[in-house]
């Protein structure tokens, strides 16, 4: 019951967040320094963190990457370990309307939403993020707040997501320096 109270608050909060929310611009992630790459806990399994490092420093060589991901309970955090760059949050670390309690945290100049689930969380972070640029995988719930968005076959899985979205990022890069 008092989850559900909690949700409703988030909703409404998520609501006057976005009545205000205002785009970025499209910022040249060649020079970013710090990027944050959300991701939904339940994909931990399918992830393959080199593989997205290498990856987006194709496009940005400077960048130091922190994966993020939101976890309601807590026990599926015992038989999991993690790499030192991934970190979760949990509803301990949640205010009551569920905003991140600390989210100037997760500053960065680039954030890659590749979230496969709705979740307030990681959407708040999202959207108070001090990111230059917010990009990733298109869905019914970021479709509004992404500066650059892709749409793959989600049966194709993450990896293929993101080298996608590294692909069409060389594409522009190369041309606007032709």
């Amino acid at each position: 019951m008092i989850w559900k109270l909690r949700e409703y608050l988030a909703e409404i909060n998520l609501k006057i967040i976005i009545r205000n929310w205002q785009a970025g611009s499209f910022f040249n992630i060649e020079t970013a320094k710090k990027g944050l790459v959300l991701i939904s806990f339940s994909d931990l399994n399918v992830v393959n963190i080199q593989e997205i490092h290498k990856l987006i420093k194709q496009v940005s060589p400077l960048i130091d990457l922190k994966f993020l991901s939101y976890i309601k309970n807590t026990k599926a955090l015992d038989n999991v370990d993690l790499p030192e760059e991934w970190i979760v949050i949990t509803k301990k670390d949640l205010n009551f309307n569920l905003v991140p309690k600390d989210i100037s945290a997760f500053s960065s100049d680039v954030i890659f939403d590749f979230t496969t689930k709705f979740q307030f969380p990681l959407l708040f972070i999202l959207l108070n993020s001090n990111a230059n640029t917010r990009m990733g995988a298109r869905r019914e719930w970021n479709v509004d707040f992404l500066d650059f968005m892709i749409k793959t076959d989600e049966s194709k899985g993450f990896n293929y997501t993101a080298r996608q979205l590294v692909h069409y990022l060389n594409k522009i890069y190369r041309n606007n320096a032709a």
